[in-house]
């Protein structure tokens, strides 16, 4: 009787075994075939696409040069949450970060380095207590080794143009600071 008892015990942990060994196998299988073009980033702990998927594009897609790009480009969440991109046609960029009741502003220049890639050197920021009129002119510190690289497409759907933005590297002060943005991040045309 113990031993067929033993017997049973031992044949449901061989069972429950199996079955998560299959289960675990299917789910990294289904993961991989997903993203294939994913890699791990061993800093993050997670996964990141080296590119912008190409199911965001929505309608006309826009090369990426200095006259497509220049304007101004925001994202409000709710709660004062979001960002702004202004790009000037003198290569100058400000970038600001709105978190609630407070904002960091970065001042700097902007390249395109290819047709899906721009590159922001920060030269100053700051941090300012509102996220309403905020000065743009005084209150910035030097920022040293500083800068943003972005995967970039604009796309345009009937009258409305977007800036579709993923972070590739983000430097402020010499380190890593990939939590400033989102992994995507996609913008409204607000108009030069």
């Amino acid at each position: 009787m113990l031993i067929k008892l033993f017997k049973k015990y031992i044949y449901i942990i061989l069972l429950f075994y199996f079955v998560s060994s299959v289960f675990i196998t299917t789910c990294k299988d289904k993961d991989t075939d997903k993203n294939p073009d994913s890699e791990v980033d061993i800093n993050m702990g997670d996964r990141r696409e080296k590119q912008i998927p190409v199911e965001s594009t929505i309608g006309e897609l826009i090369p990426v040069n200095f006259k497509s790009l220049s304007g101004n480009w925001n994202l409000l969440y709710g709660n004062d949450y979001g960002y702004n991109f202004k790009f000037y046609k003198n290569y100058r960029a400000i970038v600001i970060l709105y978190l609630n009741t407070n904002s960091i502003v970065f001042k700097g220049v902007y390249n395109v380095e290819s047709n899906d890639s721009i590159r922001i050197n920060i030269s100053e920021m700051k941090r300012e207590e509102n996220v309403k009129n905020i000065d743009l002119k005084k209150g910035f510190v030097k920022a040293k080794s500083s800068h943003f690289v972005f995967n970039t497409r604009i796309t345009k759907n009937g009258e409305k143009k977007y800036l579709e933005l993923k972070a590739q590297e983000i430097f402020i002060d010499g380190s890593n600071s990939d939590g400033y943005f989102e992994p995507y991040i996609k913008l409204d045309y607000l108009g030069k």
